[in-house]
């Protein structure tokens, strides 16, 4: 491990020219710094971030609080860290999963809190209540942002779930399906807004097929069982549209249990675009996420109010796209 005396030695410089080089403060010719930059490259230095954080009395750790280890969600915690991680910041995870982390949602902020971390990231399924959060990190002055909360107020980075149903409905309509229908619960707004939109525009007849829950646990079950409400629908579709991929595939499932083929007598599409559904037969068309860039999106926010700048014109608020995903199932 190098130390600043040895990037000094072999730079032939002194340790206190080292620290402005590398703390990018106070005047040194560019000459100087090349070689102070190129020594420490060589010695393959590392600032500890224990030592900083102990002569600066500042923390160079952000807490996440998540509530859950779904494959989509370490996509978002893979892109918090590197950028982070880019910027001198370590990345410590902290786990909400219970109910009573919800209830004792004070409890869960003070054990976070006293690791006084420079700033504090909330992900979606962390079962803490976001107004509560809200308020008790606003007393503290702890910088923090919300991921895909689903809630449209500040300090939040959300996914446009709606817009990527509605294109992926307009692009079933495209290549000529008729009869589009929705398969999810009718209690998920988001999803089945983008869905009614697209079919009110298309002048047509909404086709529910309702589910009766869908969490991560039983959405595979749901797709099965939801081919009954499919077969009895008049018309049939010839086009569904699926609330998300585990549930496209339990469909799926189905419907080749009933000998019906797929794309030729409906096609589907699911949401998420998780590994599977490149696996799945045929190939999955579904609606991808843009996990990794939400949680770029907000190391970035959270470095801005680490370094006290002035929120935007849109107060610390971002939407991202999703991208419709085509393969051989739609």
């Amino acid at each position: 491990m190098a130390f600043l005396k040895d990037i000094a030695a072999a730079a032939g410089v002194s340790i206190r020219t080292v620290s402005r080089v590398l703390k990018q403060s106070g005047y040194v010719n560019e000459a100087t710094r090349t070689k102070v930059m190129a020594a420490a490259k060589q010695l393959d230095y590392r600032p500890s971030l224990a030592a900083r954080a102990l002569k600066t009395g500042k923390s160079f750790e952000v807490t996440a609080i998540i509530g859950s280890v779904d494959e989509l969600h370490m996509e978002k915690i893979a892109g918090l860290e590197q950028a982070l991680r880019a910027a001198g910041y370590s990345v410590h995870i902290f786990f909400s999963t219970t109910p009573a982390d919800r209830q004792d949602a004070g409890d869960v902020l003070d054990a976070v809190l006293q690791r006084q971390p420079a700033a504090i990231i909330i992900f979606p399924n962390s079962l803490l209540p976001v107004k509560k959060v809200k308020a008790r990190l606003a007393e503290t002055n702890t910088p923090y942002v919300f991921l895909d909360t689903g809630h449209a107020g500040t300090n939040t980075v959300n996914i446009d779930r709606q817009q990527g149903v509605y294109e992926a409905v307009k692009y079933l309509a495209a290549h000529g399906r008729r009869h589009i229908a929705y398969m999810g619960s009718p209690n998920n707004n988001t999803r089945l807004a983008g869905y009614e939109r697209a079919i009110k525009e298309l002048c047509r007849e909404p086709i529910i097929l309702a589910t009766a829950g869908n969490t991560q646990q039983d959405q595979y079950e749901v797709g099965r069982k939801n081919i009954e409400t499919f077969l009895a629908a008049n018309p049939r579709p010839d086009a569904v549209q699926v609330f998300s991929d585990v549930m496209a595939m339990g469909f799926l499932a189905a419907l080749h249990e009933h000998g019906i083929a797929v794309p030729d007598d409906v096609a589907v599409v699911g949401f998420d675009n998780r590994r599977v559904a490149a696996l799945a037969w045929p190939r999955l068309t579904t609606v991808m996420q843009p996990n990794r860039e939400l949680g770029t999106v907000a190391a970035e926010i959270l470095l801005s109010k680490i370094a006290g700048r002035k929120p935007p014109a849109d107060d610390w608020y971002r939407i991202l796209s999703t991208k419709l995903v085509q393969r051989d199932s739609a």
